[in-house]
């Protein structure tokens, strides 16, 4: 197993990180710090590095603003299932809007 490597500030990662930002509090009512969202998306570079067995600088093409999305979707998606499990755990459940 990779290790995963510290999220680093750059140009691409500081858009994708707010792109999620964004979209989880917009489309979803989740907060999260720019901080996480870095974080999150570093492990999905290196995910898409390691599947695809090229480096991270390569991966970074592979993680487009509708993975970032998608990456928000299951996050959103993860959070309610928790919340769905175990209510008391002080996290407040949010409907689907369909």
């Amino acid at each position: 197993m990779v290790k995963a490597m510290p999220a680093r500030r750059s140009p691409w990662m500081n858009a994708r990180a707010q792109l999620l930002v964004r979209y989880l509090s917009e489309e979803h009512g989740l907060n999260i710090t720019e901080a996480t969202a870095r974080e999150d998306i570093s492990s999905q570079v290196d995910f898409t590095a390691e599947r695809m067995r090229v480096g991270r600088q390569a991966a970074k093409y592979y993680v487009t603003e509708d993975v970032v999305r998608g990456l928000g979707d299951h996050i959103a998606q993860a959070v309610r299932s928790a919340q769905a499990q175990d209510p008391r755990r002080g996290l407040r459940a949010i409907p689907d809007d369909e």
